[in-house]
């Protein structure tokens, strides 16, 4: 209906009806309609209205008279070579992000334009700002763009074995639970750092993992030592009001996930603390909370405290950073049934999982399977290669 509208509005007006349509894609994307819904419209466009518009204009084109211009032998690789260089640019855009090589193949697979020629040429024809003869010209040029290019970018792509980003931790006061935890996260995954102010703990469990000893923690003192440059930072000091301060200057700089550990007495001062977290989206756990919950699951749900604390099958998080697994359904994910996807959360939001379901980048995968294939996963789906 907005198509037609305004194609209608777009003849009445003496303008061009493919403008009309530009126009109506235009609103379309603005609507941001259904990812269904978007799917069911590429596929009447690409599938029915695009194809018989390219074989229109294919008919169209007079190609003995053509080659018969001396003009437009002439056009024709000026136009080519106009189209080459216009794209050449990207080519330092993409050198930041790619291999020489596999730069210039991005360069000659964006050279690739016919889509958006075809109706300018048709508006021109109608508009007599050129002839028919420079307008064959510019359509064999893009022709031969879309020839080449996918041609090229086959001969200078040459793929490179991605590598997986290490997820930063950093984890400020020590302890027996703090350096227990940090020492399971497997090295191949996590950047781990712990620190604390206290002599007397960095003496203690220094020999047991790498520790850093500050002099305070002080905010100032933590940016100054690149503490909070870190994907996710947890606190688990002793003292709840000296989590809950740094919590909140750590998530003002930054820090993309804060955890922290809240014990407070007193319940009108811990609701006030969790309210004020909660708001700035800042993760809290309290120790007797932790203690209760895995006692009622002993007590309730044996089955899920033996997951909870199994060391050979346990519950693992995956987050999906690699490109590749963007829009892919679960039933597609290798290994996929030798684990058990529990929850998907989404921008904080909880998904019951399907086969069907489609990840998207930044998905966290709440699962359970062995060490081996949830390693394996791991390895795959949080690759850092967007």
């Amino acid at each position: 209906m907005v198509i037609i509208t305004l194609v209608v509005l777009a003849e009445t007006v003496g303008a061009e009806n493919v403008l009309g349509a530009f126009l109506a894609g235009i609103v379309i994307k603005l609507l941001e309609p259904e990812k269904e819904t978007e799917e069911k419209l590429d596929a009447i466009g690409y599938g029915f209205f695009i194809p018989f518009f390219f074989i229109l204009t294919g008919v169209k084109l007079d190609l003995s008279s053509m080659f018969s211009s001396s003009e437009t032998l002439i056009l024709i690789p000026l136009f080519l070579t106009a189209f080459l260089l216009a794209k050449l640019p990207a080519y330092f855009i993409f050198r930041k992000l790619f291999t020489p090589s596999n730069a210039l193949g991005g360069v000659f697979l964006s050279e690739t334009t016919i889509t958006l020629v075809l109706p300018a040429l048709n508006v021109a024809e109608k508009l007599d700002v050129i002839n028919s003869q420079q307008s064959g010209a510019f359509i064999l040029s893009g022709i031969l763009t879309c020839l080449l290019g996918p041609l090229l970018f086959k001969y200078f792509y040459k793929p490179h074995e991605e590598s997986q980003k290490k997820t930063e931790v950093h984890i400020i006061g020590v302890g027996l639970m703090s350096i227990s935890a940090i020492q399971e996260l497997p090295s191949e995954h996590y950047s781990k750092a712990i620190y604390t102010n206290s002599k007397h703990q960095y003496d203690t469990y220094h020999n047991k993992e790498a520790m850093s000893l500050l002099e305070t923690l002080d905010s100032e003192n933590l940016i100054n030592n690149k503490v909070f440059d870190t994907d996710i930072l947890v606190l688990a000091h002793q003292e709840a009001d000296v989590n809950y301060d740094l919590a909140l200057k750590a998530k003002a700089y930054g820090v993309p996930r804060v955890v922290l550990r809240l014990d407070v007495r007193d319940p009108k001062k811990r609701t006030t603390m969790e309210e004020d977290l909660k708001r700035h989206s800042i993760e809290f756990f309290s120790m007797f909370d932790v203690n209760v919950g895995m006692l009622r699951n002993a007590i309730e749900s044996p089955a899920i405290f033996d997951l909870l604390t199994a060391t050979d099958f346990r519950l693992n998080e995956i987050t999906v950073t690699n490109a590749n697994y963007g829009d892919m359904m679960i039933s597609q994910l290798p290994e996929v049934t030798q684990v058990i996807i529990s929850r998907i959360f989404r921008q904080h939001e909880p998904i019951i999982p399907h086969g069907s379901t489609r990840l998207e980048l930044g998905d966290h995968l709440l699962l359970s399977g062995s060490n081996e294939t949830v390693e394996y996963l791991r390895t795959l789906l949080e690759i850092n290669n967007e």
